[in-house]
């Protein structure tokens, strides 16, 4: 084996230890990448729900409302809210 042997095995040898290192740089951002728009989603479903939670809670209060109004404001003379 000659000099310039050795020189393109080690060299093939390093372009093939830079390739994978790259290969892993790009699945480590892929990751990264993927693992954020999954935290994102799940913020957003999180928020959908607590709205949707919120105006339930409160058309439930306002209906309260109502109906006490309804009730109570009889012998008062009030009128329910329209």
């Amino acid at each position: 084996m000659n000099q310039n042997d050795t020189f393109i095995r080690a060299k093939s040898a390093e372009l093939e230890a830079i390739t994978g290192a790259a290969s892993s740089i790009r699945d480590t951002d892929f990751a990264a990448e993927t693992a954020e728009l999954v935290r994102l989603q799940v913020l957003e479903q999180a928020q959908l729900a607590t709205m949707t939670i919120g105006r339930q809670n409160a058309g439930a209060v306002l209906a309260l409302i109502d109906s006490s109004v309804q009730g109570a404001g009889k012998g008062l003379g009030l009128q329910p809210l329209a």
